[in-house]
Formats: C-alpha cells, structure tokens, sequence
C-alpha cells in the first residue's frame, strides 16, 4: 500500500512516456521523466519519497524531506503568511505550519523543533510546534540499556530535553555529558532509566565499564600519543572538571581507565600524571 509521507522501496513496472511506473505489488504511482534516473529498467527498485500535491494527487519523487510523517526536526522558518508559517523540510515546496499549530511566536530565519505529520483532514503534510500534543511518554518496550534515535529540543538547567524515538520525552543531564551537544542535535543514545511515569533519562555513552572502558582506553592512548614525550598532567588526582574538559568522560570512568593500562603495562602511574610506556 502506498503511504504518503514515508519513503518506500519500490519496483519500476513499466517504463512510459511520462516517466517510471512504480509499484508495491498493490498500487501504481509515476516518478516523472526528470526525476528517473538515466539508465533505469524495468524491475529496477527505487526509493522514493511519497507525498500529496495538487489535486489530492500522490506524488513520488527521489528528493528526500528533513522528516518523514510521525518524525520530529529541527527546521528553518522562512516565510509566513495569513495561514501561518513555512519551513524548509528539503522539498522544493516549503512545509506549513498551520496557526493552530503555532505556540509561540516564530521568527523567520530561526530554527524551532517540529513535529512533521499527516493531516488527515487535508491529506497533506503540515508541521505542529505543539511538540506535547504528539510526544507522550506511554509504557513501551525499552528498557534500561536499549540504544535510541535522539533528537535534542530544549536546553534547560538540568540538561538537554530530548525526544526518543520520535515518541518519548526524555533528559539528558548536563553531568552526563562529555561532548559538544547544541539544539536540533539528532544523536544515538542509551536508555539510562526509566522512571515511573515513564519518562526517560538517556545517555550518549553505553553504561556500565565492560562497554564503555575500551574506548576510555583508547581515547587516553591517543591523548599519550599525540604528546612529544608520551606524558599527560593528568592522574586520579585531577579536578574532575578537567578530566571531563579534556578526555570527555567521567573522572570515574578516567580513574578506571588507567587502572586498566597500568595493569596491561601500556601506562605508568607517576606522582603528577600519566606516562606510555
């Protein structure tokens, strides 16, 4: 069944004067002559993203949007009109976000997070600010460990608001953070806990030390390497503040890290640092 609003995988039929007759073994739809890719045969697959345009007409073209239906992202407002604001969403005609979709005001040329799907109403694809009527945190299957899709939409004194999954809230505490992380950020992640509202707190790193103790590793080799004698001011005494500054992680994970060198023999442990052997 053809979906609009979601990229689908579809096999070219036949080849017309109109362009590529695409189907999914139920429906047809027509990639245009300047969209189809030179060289194409029939029985060739195609991805395609699929949309309602004039007419109420299905559309397929290979341009894909920033967000498909039922996904958050972070877009650029670049007009506004009687019926509310335009964003860019990567498709040459710009995505509406209705006025009753608007919270606050919008400002043209500024980026807000948006919540891009379906209106069934006008079969066409419209946007929402109101990102609360979508995102709902409902029981789910994740559980503490599981990786997520991250999409960040607010910074707060706590941490960094994010949506996971396209369908949870979730928090991302400033203390577990240990690299660059802005709004509009779509980054993996790790389920931390789950509360009992069911609310979500994530982290950027696997927990626990058999996951996240090889890279810490590595990330402290590299460091000693890049130094002209193989030494970094850095040991288990070190403020806290500068472990995280310089190696982006935890002192915590830092102190196990070099304990772990030390007893494979890569590192020595001297009275103000660190030194590859």
């Amino acid at each position: 069944m053809l979906k609009a609003g979601q990229i689908q995988t579809l096999k070219v039929e036949q080849l017309s004067k109109k362009g590529a007759v695409l189907t999914d073994g139920e429906e047809n739809i027509i990639l245009s002559n300047e969209e189809t890719p030179k060289g194409t045969k029939v029985d060739d697959e195609l991805e395609v993203f699929l949309y309602v345009g004039q007419e109420k007409r299905m559309i397929a073209t290979l341009k894909k949007p920033y967000a498909c239906a039922e996904e958050v992202a972070y877009l650029k407002v670049v007009s506004k009109t009687k019926f509310g604001a335009f964003v860019d969403w990567g498709l040459p005609k710009n995505l509406l976000i209705p006025f009753s979709e608007i919270d606050d005001p919008l400002f043209i040329g500024d980026y807000y997070p948006v919540f891009v799907y379906l209106d069934r109403a006008t079969e066409r694809m419209v946007a929402s600010t109101n990102l609360a009527k979508f995102i709902k945190n409902r029981a789910s299957d994740l559980i503490e460990g599981d990786q997520v899709d991250l999409m960040v939409v607010k910074d707060t004194t706590l941490g960094f608001r994010v949506v996971v999954n396209n369908r949870h809230w979730g928090m991302l505490f400033h203390s577990d953070v240990f690299q660059p992380v802005k709004l509009g950020d779509k980054l993996p992640g790790y389920i931390k806990q789950v509360r009992e509202d069911f609310k979500l707190d994530v982290v950027l790193q696997q927990q626990g030390f058999r996951n996240a103790l090889p890279p810490a590793q590595e990330t402290i080799m590299k460091a000693l390497d890049q130094t002209k004698d193989g030494f970094l001011p850095y040991y288990d005494k070190s403020p806290p503040e500068e472990i995280k500054k310089v190696f982006k992680m935890s002192k915590k994970l830092f102190k196990k890290a070099i304990g772990g060198l030390y007893k494979e023999r890569l590192i020595v442990i001297e009275e103000k640092g660190i030194r590859r052997k």
